[in-house]
């Protein structure tokens, strides 16, 4: 790396000092956007090994840092008097760049202050209910995989439903392999909530409609954060083009 290009890395502890050094003065200038408060939390982070610091130059003190737990990021900083220069989005793509090639199926965050919802809707993230007063962000990562070419190709149709509105409509190819139907692209939808509903439509026909929570026997992953399905098998056993 030429001396002169940006450098991101893993925080040393001068590293963090100099961080709560400027944090501490942001705080006391009341700036908006000072993380001052959650310095237990980045200081917890550093001596994880888990916190990642922006630099101008490579080995030079640093001018952002993010804390990240797997797919959450829970804070992202640029120093104050530096915002607006682009420093920011850099410095996140390569937070997408590297949670993307961990295999992680996308990343998501709590935006605080909510201004900063701009900021991550141009690095294409979504509301996750923009309908309430929780500013949550999301950017799923969806995988392609080759249909293979000795199967039928049907299309595949998902809808997920949460307080009966639908809030995600997803439609993809998928070879039938047996009965299991193996997506193209997968559907990913973040933070569903506990009774999240998921109906599934095969070439016009339903196939399947109840509680995510109650759908991991036909193949949908499902934990507080993430819904994935990269391939469903229909409860009633539908044949494509049956």
């Amino acid at each position: 790396m030429a001396s002169n290009a940006p450098d991101v890395r893993l925080a040393t502890d001068s590293d963090l000092d100099e961080i709560l050094s400027w944090l501490q003065l942001e705080d006391a200038q009341r700036l908006e956007g000072c993380f001052w408060c959650n310095r237990m939390e980045i200081q917890s982070s550093q001596k994880a090994g888990k916190l990642t610091v922006l630099s101008e130059s490579a080995g030079g003190q640093p001018i952002g840092f993010c804390v990240r737990s797997g797919c959450e990021v829970t804070i992202l900083a640029i120093r104050y008097e530096l915002r607006g220069k682009g420093h920011g989005g850099r410095f996140a793509r390569h937070i997408i760049e590297v949670a993307d090639e961990e295999g992680l199926p996308g990343l998501h965050c709590q935006c605080s202050p909510e201004t900063s919802i701009g900021f991550w809707k141009g690095l294409g993230f979504e509301r996750v209910y923009p309908d309430e007063r929780l500013y949550y962000v999301a950017r799923p990562f969806l995988r392609k995989c080759e249909l293979a070419s000795d199967t039928p190709v049907i299309t595949i149709r998902i809808q997920l439903f949460q307080d009966k509105s639908l809030v995600q409509n997803f439609e993809t190819r998928a070879s039938d392999k047996e009965g299991t139907f193996i997506l193209e692209t997968e559907f990913v939808a973040c933070k569903p909530k506990f009774d999240a509903r998921i109906l599934v439509e095969v070439n016009g026909i339903q196939v399947h409609d109840d509680e995510v929570k109650y759908s991991e026997d036909n193949g949908v992953e499902y934990d507080p954060s993430w819904v994935i399905i990269s391939e469903f098998t229909p409860t009633c056993g539908l044949v494509a083009g049956g």
